[in-house]
């Protein structure tokens, strides 16, 4: 079971990193957690050994569109069923018509994940979308 908590830039700090979470690292800053800790979406999950296993949420960029944004630890997968069903839940509830979700091109659990959330891939490709060069996929989930 899982306890979800309102998103504190300390839970990024604290999850065993995964490979998604070490390719965002790099360019990660404090103003980045600020935006993800300010926005009324954004939640963590701790396990019930008190390790923090996710954090995910949407940060809105104007009225009716937000991205969403998740970081999972290397030991999520044991509770990738609860944070699917919360995330999904949270997402249909929220007051926002369109969520996109760009994905780093060919990171296959990434893209499986938000197909699996009922995201519909926008874009092929977008070249050069992430700070470090990496291309993405754009994917939006529209109500």
């Amino acid at each position: 079971m899982l306890e979800v908590v309102d998103f504190k830039k300390e839970h990024f700090r604290a999850l065993d990193h995964s490979e998604a979470t070490t390719f965002f690292d790099p360019f990660i800053k404090d103003e980045h957690l600020e935006l993800m800790e300010n926005s009324p979406y954004s939640r963590s999950f701790i396990n019930k050994d008190g390790k923090v296993v996710a954090c995910c949420g949407l940060i809105v960029q104007w009225e009716n569109r937000a991205e969403a944004w998740a970081m999972l630890s290397k030991t999520c997968r044991h509770d990738i069923v609860s944070l699917h069903r919360w995330v999904d839940q949270m997402m249909e509830a929220a007051p926002i018509r369109r969520i996109e979700a760009p994905v780093v091109a060919n990171y296959r659990p990434g893209i499986r994940w938000v197909e699996m959330l009922g995201f519909k891939k926008e874009s092929d490709r977008l070249r050069a979308y992430f700070p470090n060069g990496a291309d993405a996929i754009m994917y939006a989930r529209v109500k």
